[in-house]
Formats: C-alpha cells, sequence, structure tokens
C-alpha cells in the first residue's frame, strides 16, 4: 500500500527541483560573467593592471608551449593553410591562423 503525497510534500519537491535548476543556472551565468570580465580586462589594462599583467604572462607561457609542440604546429599549420595569399613573411602557424580569420 502506497502512500500519496501530501501538498507539503509535493511543494517541497517542486522547491527542491527549482533550487537545483536555479543552482545550474547560476554556474553558466557565473562562468559568462567572469569571461566577459576577463575579456574586458584584456582589452583595456586600465580596468585591471595586475590581472592584465597576469594574462599576458599565460598568454606568453601558452604561445611557448603551443611553438614547442609538434603536434600543436602540424594543426595550426592544417588549419591556416598556408596563410593570407600572397602573405609569405616566414611568420608562424599560429600568427598565420589569426591573420587568415581576422582576413
Amino acid at each position: 500500500m502506497t502512500m500519496m503525497p501530501t501538498y507539503a510534500q509535493s511543494r517541497a519537491d517542486r522547491f527542491d527541483r527549482r533550487a537545483r535548476r536555479a543552482r545550474s543556472l547560476a554556474s553558466l551565468v557565473m562562468f559568462a560573467l567572469v569571461g566577459t570580465s576577463l575579456t574586458a580586462i584584456w582589452q583595456d589594462r586600465r580596468l585591471a593592471p595586475p590581472v592584465h599583467d597576469g594574462m599576458l604572462v599565460v598568454q606568453a607561457k601558452t604561445a611557448e608551449m603551443l611553438e614547442d609542440s609538434g603536434v600543436a604546429q602540424t594543426y595550426l599549420a592544417s588549419l591556416g593553410n598556408g596563410g593570407p595569399k600572397g602573405a609569405d613573411n616566414g611568420d608562424n602557424a599560429m600568427t598565420r591562423l589569426l591573420l587568415s580569420i581576422r582576413d
């Protein structure tokens, strides 16, 4: 014999479901907020100079790791397809890729 859920139980279940959904959406909004804040700091150093300087260090280390990695170079070379037409100025694969995306 099963008991029918009471009104208070069903109401509590609804609140629990709503709370779970709110927490999942809050984490997504927090991720977007941090991403947009870091993008703004990257674009304008005056917003947070120490954070911007730290981002420059991370960018330099990431570029160094990509240049040292043969797999990444092969991948970037295949994506870049030789870079923009008529621009063979000896740039590395990452520069060619970024230039081709910009054009």
